[in-house]
């Protein structure tokens, strides 16, 4: 048998450290209990890759999706309806912050899934506290995937 070129064999030992390296998110924060099949797919893409977008941003986002907006009691969205403007506004505030354009634009480059583009955007604004922003983001996701 032949041995592997050195070349070859320092690119495998690299590629085994760097998937040992790579992050992944636990799952069991997200609530999938009737989530669709797209969103369980969007769920194990995103939480197994979380691309330096904090874990409990993602979790939070994907759970707002997987439960539709609807919750009981004081945090019930129905009453708070979304202001669309206010919700834009924030958005456009977002992204003329360079250090949140140039994470979104790092999202967009990388991930090719719309919607998986669209939890990561709104895990970064809401990591960076713009939550009109990130709401908008998960209505827009809730429309895609319902």
């Amino acid at each position: 048998m032949k041995a592997a070129p050195l070349p070859y064999v320092c690119l495998i030992l690299a590629g085994i450290g760097l998937a040992q390296a790579q992050d992944t998110c636990d799952r069991t924060q997200v609530k999938e209990t009737g989530a669709t099949d797209a969103m369980l797919t969007l769920v194990a893409t995103v939480m197994s890759n979380p691309l330096a977008v904090p874990c409990n941003s993602l979790a939070k986002v994907l759970n707002e999706v997987t439960s539709r907006g609807e919750t009981g009691g004081k945090n019930s969205k129905k009453d708070k309806p979304l202001d669309m403007q206010k919700a834009e506004g924030n958005l456009r505030k977002a992204v003329t912050d360079p250090e949140i354009r140039d994470r979104i634009d790092k999202i967009r480059a990388d991930v090719a899934d719309e919607g998986a583009q669209l939890v990561y955007e709104a895990a970064i604004l809401d990591d960076a506290g713009y939550h009109d922003a990130r709401e908008l983001r998960i209505r827009q996701l809730q429309q895609r995937l319902f």
